[in-house]
């Protein structure tokens, strides 16, 4: 009961001086600057493990380290000089092995991120915060028989040394798990800070402290005395982000317009590089492309800036390539968070796409080709589409896949979320990962599904003959994957 009171008074504390700070910002007048990231996070977590090890040991196994290595993912954005809103997500693992006898403790956390920038630039913030959240805790005990000895029945272990010839030979020995876990109720108070060395890439170092408040559900044999599951100690994550102090459209009174048409003569892919802004290809353009009548390439592309020379700096390149065509965005580096462009791309069918974007939505639709995408942070959206092969990697955000036919498709995003809508007679055969979050395949006529997992979860599904294949990897987050008519 005291621990749960110290605990509630930290949380309290946290959440009056976010408020204080909101009321102390109303009464000032000053201009405040925007910002918004996310990405991939590296970490340590550091509990007390005592009262585990000590279980191990008296049960015959070794200690576990004192550190459990953690990844996940994040995003937030806010006001400098005001409150910073956003979610935050990790899991990690630390593993003991003795002679046959395996031991490994798995944890993770994720919830409501909430902060004060108290300070920062266009370069830097200070940002004091808490995570409001919950998680999952497993202690899993294997054990395993050394290839000198044979279970025999009844459960003995007979060494192969010491005994008759006239045993039975070539027994295949199975681990024996035995295991439990508990969910808990937590509050990670931090202090981070946040370097942006580019416009839209940056690092952020975070000092914090998880308190779990109360422990909630348990599994496990009710036959065995388990230890406590509730764990409290310090972290420390290293995030790399993908976004800007000041988001595209913030603060970009000026813009230009440049439009360009390229002839195709034979270019079989077509590359796309921007930096910050939007990648659209519309559904607009299919009725005069898919005719056949035209290769060419229909190009608009819309500037944004902060200042008129910014403007003026920034460039559309179109090239020719060893691979094809490629299309990129530029300017010179001491710009670099001040400008953006959103393209509109007119591209005939059956082309190839590389689109390479640091921040923004990319929007496809109405289309017929082999597509790859790599985005920092933003949302894909892509609708009817044919392809034999789609390859995705996402730092932060979401992708939305509606009627989409491929032979292969491979997407991984480290934090956010996969929805994919098919045809109810769709055939794929489908492998789906998730660091921390959940996996939901349903309502097809036809499925064969497996899933397993407590903390990390995978599930391998084969929908109608399974002829498509689809691999979706996803760190912090969810993937579902339903027919189209849900």
């Amino acid at each position: 009961m005291r621990k749960f009171a110290w605990n509630a008074g930290i949380v309290g504390l946290f959440i009056f001086l976010l408020f204080a700070g909101a009321l102390a910002d109303g009464k000032n007048n000053k201009a405040v600057t925007g910002f918004g990231f996310g990405g991939p996070l590296v970490g340590v977590f550091a509990p007390a493990l005592d009262g585990v090890n000590e279980f191990l040991e008296d049960n015959g196994y070794t200690s576990l380290g004192d550190l459990l290595i953690l990844s996940g993912g994040g995003g937030r954005g806010g006001l400098i000089g005001g409150l910073s809103v956003g979610g935050i997500g990790w899991g990690g693992s630390t593993t003991s092995l003795q002679e046959n006898r395996k031991a490994t403790l798995s944890i993770g956390f994720g919830g409501l991120a909430l902060g004060w920038v108290v300070g920062g630039n266009e370069r830097s913030l200070l940002t004091f915060g808490a995570v409001l959240g919950g998680g999952g805790v497993s202690l899993d005990l294997r054990e395993v028989a050394p290839e000198d000895f044979w279970i025999c029945p009844g459960g003995e272990l007979v060494n192969r040394s010491g005994i008759s010839q006239n045993f039975p030979s070539g027994i295949i020995v199975e681990p024996t798990p035995v295991n439990t876990c508990r969910g808990f109720i937590a509050v990670e108070p931090y202090l981070g800070m946040q370097v942006q060395p580019l416009g839209w890439l940056g690092f952020e170092v975070r000092f914090g402290y998880l308190f779990t408040l109360f422990g909630v559900g348990c599994c496990g044999g009710a036959e065995i005395l388990w230890p406590s599951l509730d764990f409290s100690g310090p972290v420390v994550e290293f995030a790399v982000t993908f976004g800007g102090i000041g988001s595209p459209g913030w603060g970009f009174p000026y813009s230009e317009t440049v439009e360009d048409s390229v002839g195709l003569s034979g270019r079989t892919s077509v590359a796309v590089e921007n930096e910050m802004g939007s990648i659209t290809i519309g559904p607009e353009v299919v009725a005069t492309v898919q005719t056949g009548a035209t290769d060419m390439l229909k190009l608009i592309a819309v500037k944004h800036a902060r200042k008129e020379d910014v403007l003026a700096a920034v460039e559309i390149v179109i090239e020719d390539t060893d691979k094809g065509l490629q299309i990129r965005s530029q300017a010179p580096d001491r710009y670099s968070g001040r400008w953006s462009v959103d393209f509109v791309l007119h591209v005939p069918v059956g082309t190839s796409l590389q689109i390479e974007q640091g921040v923004g939505d990319i929007m496809l639709s109405d289309y017929s080709g082999a597509v790859s995408i790599d985005l920092g942070i933003g949302d894909v959206k892509i609708e009817r589409l044919i392809s034999t092969e789609l390859l995705f990697e996402l730092g932060v955000g979401e992708v939305a896949l509606t009627d989409v036919e491929c032979k292969f498709a491979q997407v991984e995003v480290g934090t956010g979320s996969v929805d994919i809508r098919l045809h109810p007679e769709a055939a794929y055969t489908v492998t789906g990962v998730v660091g921390l979050g959940d996996i939901t395949i349903a309502g097809f006529p036809s499925t064969a599904l497996d899933q397993k997992g407590f903390i990390r979860k995978e599930a391998h599904a084969v929908l109608g003959e399974g002829a498509g294949q689809l691999v979706l990897v996803v760190g912090i987050g969810d993937i579902t994957i339903l027919p189209l008519s849900e």
